[in-house]
This record gives C-alpha cells, sequence and structure tokens, in this order.
C-alpha cells in the first residue's frame, strides 16, 4: 500500500508541477484534490490538510506559487516515512503505557489548546491518546473527529473525555 501511495502523489506531483508550468489553475486545483483524497484515504492528515488548503486556494482563484512544489514534497517525503514507519511498528510487540493524572490532564489540556488553534499538533497528541486510552469508546470518538480535522465537534467530545478519564465516568470499552 505504501508503494502504491508512494507512486500515486509522486505521479501527481509531476501533473502539479505540469500545471504550474502551463499557470493552468483549474488542472492545478484537480491535482490538489486528488491528492487530497490519495493522502486522506491512507490516513497522511498532514499531507491531506495541506492539499486540501491547495485545493481551496485554487478555487478561489488564488495563484499557487511554484515554490509549493517544494512544500509539498517535502510532506509527501514525511508521509512515505510515516507509512514505513506504521509498518515498522506493526511487526513490534505493542507495550502499555500508563499516565499519572497529572500526565494524562496535561496531556489534555495540550490537545484542548491546540485544537482551539487549529493546530496540527493536536492530530498527534490524540493518537498519542489514543495509544494509551484506546479502550475508551469516547477516546475513539474524539479522535475520529480530529483525524478528520473538524475540531469544533473534538473540541467539545474533549469535555466529555476528559469526565471521562479523569473521574471515572462512563469507561466503555470496544
Amino acid at each position: 500500500m505504501r508503494d502504491r501511495f508512494g507512486k500515486e502523489v509522486n505521479e501527481l506531483i509531476g501533473k502539479m508541477e505540469a500545471s504550474i508550468q502551463a499557470k493552468n489553475q483549474i488542472e492545478l486545483t484537480s491535482v490538489f484534490h486528488s491528492i487530497k483524497g490519495v493522502a486522506a484515504t491512507l490516513g497522511a492528515v498532514r499531507l491531506a490538510a495541506l492539499a486540501a488548503d491547495l485545493e481551496a486556494q485554487g478555487r478561489k482563484g488564488e495563484w499557487i506559487p511554484e515554490e509549493t512544489i517544494y512544500l509539498l514534497r517535502g510532506v509527501v517525503n514525511q508521509s512515505v516515512s510515516a507509512l514505513e514507519q506504521l509498518d515498522f511498528n506493526a511487526e513490534r510487540v505493542k507495550v502499555k503505557v500508563t499516565l499519572t493524572s497529572e500526565q494524562l490532564q496535561s496531556l489534555l489540556d495540550q490537545i484542548d489548546s491546540y485544537l482551539a488553534e487549529d493546530n496540527m499538533s493536536a492530530v498527534t497528541l490524540a493518537e498519542n491518546l489514543v495509544a494509551v486510552h484506546g479502550d475508551c469508546v469516547e477516546v475513539n470518538t474524539f479522535y475520529e473527529q480530529v483525524e478528520s480535522l473538524d475540531f469544533p465537534t473534538a473540541r467539545r467530545t474533549l469535555k466529555i473525555v476528559k469526565e471521562t478519564l479523569l473521574n471515572g465516568n462512563s469507561h466503555e470499552t470496544r
């Protein structure tokens, strides 16, 4: 799957370069849309978000500067590396990590802060929360919202997660 992702995205990057050279705004916007879809399908959230932003700019008629290729290529490379890491991690034995209530409170507060700022680091911290409390239904619901970049809804759900994890209320498991 990782190889297919890399191949598809590299083909799209080639189309993006050609669209920029030809100054074809419509094709360029279409390429960003395609990159967004491929990235979202494989969970490359950061790449999908960047492509979505670029697609939105293109739809508004804003020209995307050529330097964007370099930024997008960097994020593509990071995404491919992350997928390789996932392949590696899948082979490792899972170790259950626990947090003190103070550490958990700090993690939840930091996630809330990032969500309020629409900071993509919220995604990484939410992944960390799932690694520790992935057996909690509320945490998984929250993570799905963060992963889909629905930060306002995720902030509301985070309040429930805090109540659940810090006060021990309604800790259903999957």
